[in-house]
């Protein structure tokens, strides 16, 4: 079987189906004394799913968790890694859009340190998040009530 992506170290996904539609949401890490990209990619497919559109997010992601919201809007929770432009890695609710492949940080939940994994559920127009994170010392797990205004 032919691989659909192998650029970069791919690993940790969140694949979706809005309609037909596929969306998988791709962490990448560097391979050790490589100079493999890092940055998360939006992949895009259609039925039969073995051709795909990748998109470079710009942005360097872990455990990511994708769902579509009411509107079609698409929104992910992800670890963001520690960076000169992110400091430090921590937790957020983000919105992805699949056409420009652009990234946007909605909400910075509290967070730091070992933090991430988190899961997503919507309910009545409000989104739940729940996720781990050490920023208070220990490791704890929190869930979270977000209002998208969507």
């Amino acid at each position: 079987m032919d691989r659909v992506f192998d650029v970069g170290y791919p690993n940790e996904s969140s694949i979706i189906f809005g309609g037909d539609t596929a969306y998988c949401l791709l962490r990448r890490d560097g391979q050790p004394l490589h100079s493999d990209p890092k940055s998360a990619l939006l992949g895009v497919s259609e039925p039969p799913y073995t051709e795909w559109e990748w998109k470079d997010l710009g942005i360097r992601l872990g455990g990511p968790i994708l769902l579509e919201a009411p509107n079609g809007r698409l929104v992910a929770a992800v670890r963001i890694h520690e960076s000169e432009d992110w400091h430090p890695s921590h937790t957020s609710v983000c919105w992805i859009d699949p056409d420009t492949g652009t990234f946007e940080e909605s909400l910075r939940l509290p967070s730091g340190g070992d933090t991430s994994y988190a899961g997503l559920s919507m309910d009545n127009g409000l989104l739940w998040v729940s996720y781990y994170s050490t920023h208070e010392a220990k490791t704890s797990v929190y869930l979270a009530k977000v209002d998208l205004e969507i």
